[in-house]
C-alpha cells in the first residue's frame, strides 16, 4: 500500500502563515499554492523556507497564456534549494477559461477548447526541464464516458495526475493509470542491462536512449497504480532488431 500524501490548498500567504503556525503543520506533506507566477511565488516560499514541506504551485492566471512569463516562472522555481521542493505544477482549468470568459462545453474535452493549445504549450515549457503537470478538473458528473475520453488525452500529454471533484471520480480516473501488461512488459526490456540499443517488441521499434524516460515513468506509474489483466509473462524480450 502506498501513504497517503496530505496537501492544503491555501488561498493566500496570510492563510498559510496561520496553517504553519498550527499544531501538526509538519505532519503535512506539503501545500497547494494558487495563482502561482514569477511575481508572487516567493511571497509563499520565504514562509517556507525552512520547512520540509513539498509544493504544488497552480498556473491559473493571464501568465499562463504568456510563454516568457512561463519560462521566467521555470528560472525562479529552478532557483537552488527551490527545484527539489515542487512536486508538481497543477493546471487551473476552470480559471483559466474564465478569463477567456468561457466554460467547458457538455460534449468536448478540454483539449478541443482554446486550452488545447495552452496546455500543449505548459507541457512543452516545463516537462523538458523535469517538472510534472496535472491536468484540470472535469466538472460534469454525469458523462462519465467523457471523463474517460479526457484522462486519455491527459495521459497522452503525459499528465501524471488529474484533480478530481467528487469521490465518485477517483475510481475512473485511477483505472486510465493502470499501466496494460504490454506497456509494463515493453518499459522493463527497454530497462533491461541486456537490451540491445534498438529493438523490436510488439511490433514497434524500441529504442533505448530515446524510450528510457517513458520507460522509467511507465514502471513507476505501475507500482503506484497497478496494471490491467493478468499477471505478467516474463519471457524474454526480443524479437530481432529492425531492419
Amino acid at each position: 500500500d502506498v501513504a497517503a500524501d496530505r496537501f492544503v490548498r491555501v488561498r493566500n500567504t496570510e492563510v498559510l502563515e496561520r496553517v504553519l503556525a498550527m499544531p501538526g503543520a509538519d505532519k503535512l506533506t506539503g501545500f497547494v499554492l494558487p495563482k502561482i507566477t514569477r511575481h508572487n511565488f516567493d511571497n509563499y516560499y520565504r514562509l517556507l523556507r525552512h520547512t520540509e514541506h513539498v509544493l504544488m504551485p497552480t498556473l491559473e492566471t493571464a501568465e499562463a497564456f504568456d510563454d516568457q512569463e512561463m519560462q521566467g516562472l521555470r528560472a525562479v522555481l529552478e532557483a537552488p534549494g527551490v527545484r527539489h521542493r515542487i512536486l508538481a505544477l497543477r493546471i487551473g482549468g476552470n480559471d483559466l477559461l474564465a478569463l477567456l470568459g468561457l466554460r467547458r462545453p457538455r460534449g468536448m474535452t478540454l483539449y478541443r477548447t482554446p486550452l488545447g493549445p495552452v496546455i500543449s504549450r505548459l507541457v512543452t515549457t516545463f516537462r523538458p526541464y523535469g517538472f510534472m503537470l496535472t491536468a484540470p478538473v472535469f466538472e460534469y458528473l454525469d458523462l462519465p464516458e467523457l471523463l474517460d475520453q479526457e484522462v486519455i488525452e491527459d495521459l497522452a500529454h503525459g499528465m501524471i495526475g488529474k484533480t478530481a471533484i467528487h469521490p465518485t471520480q477517483i475510481a475512473p480516473i485511477e483505472q486510465h493509470f493502470k499501466v496494460s501488461p504490454q506497456d509494463l512488459a515493453v518499459a522493463r526490456a527497454i530497462l533491461d542491462q541486456s537490451a540491445p540499443a534498438v529493438f523490436r517488441m510488439n511490433d514497434a521499434m524500441c529504442e533505448v536512449a530515446t524510450h528510457r524516460a517513458w520507460a522509467e515513468r511507465t514502471v513507476e506509474q505501475s507500482r503506484l497504480f497497478g496494471f490491467h489483466g493478468a499477471e505478467l509473462d516474463h519471457k524474454p524480450f526480443l524479437e530481432g532488431e529492425p531492419s
